[in-house]
């Protein structure tokens, strides 16, 4: 039989280990919390999956207008499960750095930080990863050959043979500043927007339901226009993937966009939207502002049925 102390001794060497697991965690994920694991190696480089659309070859207008953007500094802005994204000086525009690696969205990162030496737990492999990069490049080749002012789209460069002759400076989230010479990897300049989420808060903090309703009008023709020449967005995170420049709405995440022909079906049109309205906007008002869903929920409802 063990005796009290040894027991007791035991526990607390127990008690002493997990704290010193618990406390490395932390650490962990101060570390993420404070650089969003942002480094060079975990940039995608150029790489060769073939493309549904033939990318359009830079005017010598674009290039000099792409050179300019990227004359300036770019500062962490945020990061997703796909890429890495910086704001330029000027606050007019984003440039995208994609992902090697693709994260997984899973609740394990709440618990484990998703960096070295863990990373591997939450990385996309095999054909799931292969998939995932496919659909993005896709998704954003989509937008720069066949929709790029609605998608706000500058530039993206995938493999083209366009050289820009200079070194971009990143300013990470630390402050620290990196440099990259940008034809060696994947990347994308858009427009930098206010985001749907962000309008719509606005709005409703100001109690103005008219411009919102104005505002979801504007979502609404945005995405009838897209289906009509067979351009579908199969992420329906409306509030997060749109925004506006300006009075014009412009889609900001393109990963997911996919060239459809049977999208121009007016049935198709109808079951998409109903997604979009009754799984994504009626809900999000639903919750944050329930004293003004019913009025602009009719609204919403009332554009269906006349479709």
């Amino acid at each position: 039989m063990m005796k009290p102390a040894s027991t007791k001794k035991m526990i607390r060497n127990l008690f002493w280990i997990l704290g010193f697991l618990i406390f490395l965690l932390g650490i962990g994920h101060l570390y993420y919390h404070l650089t969003g694991d942002f480094r060079i190696a975990h940039v995608m480089s150029k790489t060769f999956y073939p493309l549904q659309v033939e990318l359009p070859k830079l005017t010598a207008k674009e290039r000099r207008q792409v050179g300019k953007i990227l004359d300036q500094h770019f500062y962490f802005l945020g990061h997703g499960h796909q890429s890495f994204v910086f704001a330029s000086d000027d606050g007019n525009y984003v440039l995208k750095l994609f992902r090697k690696d693709f994260i997984k969205r899973t609740w394990l990162k709440n618990v484990i930080p998703p960096i070295t030496p863990f990373r591997s737990l939450f990385l996309h492999q095999g054909k799931g990863e292969e998939y995932r990069i496919r659909r993005v490049i896709n998704g954003h080749a989509i937008a720069y050959a066949l929709d790029r002012d609605n998608c706000g789209m500058i530039y993206f460069h995938f493999n083209q043979e366009n050289r820009f002759g200079k070194a971009v400076t990143l300013v990470d989230k630390l402050g620290i500043k990196r440099t990259i010479i940008p034809e060696s990897y994947v990347f994308a300049i858009q427009k930098r927007a206010v985001t749907t989420r962000q309008e719509l808060t606005r709005l409703m903090a100001e109690g103005n339901v008219e411009e919102t309703k104005r505002r979801i009008q504007q979502l609404f023709d945005f995405y009838l226009s897209a289906y009509r020449r067979g351009i579908l967005d199969n992420d329906h995170k409306l509030i997060d993937n749109t925004g506006f420049v300006g009075d014009r709405v412009i889609r900001q995440d393109v990963g997911r966009l996919v060239l459809d022909p049977e999208t121009q079906n007016l049935e198709n049109i109808k079951t998409d939207l109903r997604k979009i309205v009754r799984k994504r906007l009626q809900p999000w008002f639903k919750s944050y502002y329930p004293q003004y869903y019913s009025e602009i929920s009719e609204e919403m409802e009332q554009f269906l049925s006349e479709l």
